[in-house]
């Protein structure tokens, strides 16, 4: 019996002793192939990074050239090289403008990336789809251009927007309504990224800017419009204008009015006066600040009375608009600086303000 537990121990040790050099091996195995992994890795990052250089310098050469670029003065690019294209053009692109622009645009088609960032836009994930609608922004084919109309409808907030810049980039205007029409049920929230985007469009974009502002989209949507118009700045837009200053959504009939200052329409001034009693402080705040760029002599007495207002801010740049009236206004300041309580404080505060270095 004594001699069967001792058998039973050292079979235990030999299987113990066998498992420890089984899991060595598989250890060294492992290592090994992490190892040669992390080679080809290295390695293949390097050949991508050289590839990208010898990329880079074609498009620095075609800048350079003074001749007409054919296919035959192009080294010719494998598929698996187009993604290493697009970003070797997308660097190159954001540091110049102009005819450079063109020139790049001039070799990617040589190349014949369009098809392949236009697949890349339908399939690809967020980033690279939105570097595609990048890329694609610079060209001037319909296949292109029907991308990015796509696009506008996309769900993706940052999607959408690369879609949008692409169609401003381009000059899309005649697809001015349908970029509408998309907002319109967009679930976009980034106000001012969409507003600096919907400017570029420039004046012809305001009658669809006035519809969309107008329309039952977000109040995001409809603010983007709104500023948009401020900064287009356009006559055609103050009518419409000042009938949004009654909408029932504060924010847009807070957009409504500084739009309608930075217009500088004086006509808007009785509408943007109507609002200096609302409940919602930061509507009267910026409804002063729309009357001091306005200058409408009508409108001196209600700033007046704004001085008297409960809120700090609010009487701050009632007296700041006083001030921009010139010679009335600041004649108006110096009078009720010598009046007890807080329009006499802040007419003081503002007229020491600006006599400052003076």
């Amino acid at each position: 019996m004594l001699v069967s537990v001792i058998a039973s121990k050292v079979l235990i040790l030999r299987l113990i002793w066998l498992s420890a050099l089984a899991l060595s091996l598989l250890s060294l195995f492992i290592l090994l192939v992490l190892v040669i992994r992390r080679t080809f890795i290295r390695r293949r990052q390097m050949i991508v990074v050289q590839r990208k250089q010898d990329i880079s310098r074609c498009f620095y050469a075609a800048l350079k050239s003074p001749v007409t670029l054919t296919k035959e003065s192009l080294p010719p690019i494998t598929k698996a090289e187009r993604m290493i294209v697009m970003h070797s053009a997308l660097d190159i692109l954001r540091a110049i403008n102009g005819s450079e622009v063109h020139r790049i645009v001039e070799v990617l088609t040589l190349w014949n990336m369009q098809p392949f960032l236009q697949k890349l836009a339908a399939r690809a994930g967020r980033s690279k789809c939105i570097q595609a609608l990048t890329l694609l922004s610079h060209f001037s084919d319909e296949a292109s251009l029907a991308v990015l109309l796509k696009h506008v409808a996309d769900t993706d907030t940052y999607t959408q927007i690369a879609a949008l810049r692409g169609l401003a980039y381009r000059g899309a205007i005649q697809h001015m309504e349908r970029i509408s029409q998309s907002l319109t049920r967009s679930g976009q929230t980034n106000t001012l990224m969409l507003s600096d985007i919907l400017k570029r469009f420039g004046e012809p974009a305001v009658p669809a800017l006035l519809d969309l502002a107008k329309s039952n989209a977000k109040s995001e949507i409809r603010s983007a419009a709104l500023m948009a118009l401020g900064s287009i700045a356009s006559l055609s837009a103050v009518d419409t204008l000042v009938r949004l200053c009654e909408d029932v959504d504060g924010d847009v009939r807070m957009e409504s009015m500084k739009a309608l200052g930075k217009i500088g329409d004086e006509r808007a001034a009785p509408a943007i006066v109507d609002h200096l009693q609302e409940m919602d402080a930061q509507i009267r705040l910026h409804a002063v600040q729309a009357l001091g760029k306005l200058k409408n002599l009508t409108s001196l007495k209600a700033l007046v009375r704004c001085l008297h207002d409960n809120n700090w801010w609010v009487r701050f740049h009632a007296a700041e608009s006083l001030y921009a009236f010139g010679e009335k206004g600041i004649l108006t300041l110096r009078a009720i600086q010598t009046e007890q309580g807080i329009a006499g404080l802040i007419a003081m505060q503002v007229l020491a303000e600006h006599t400052v270095g003076v």
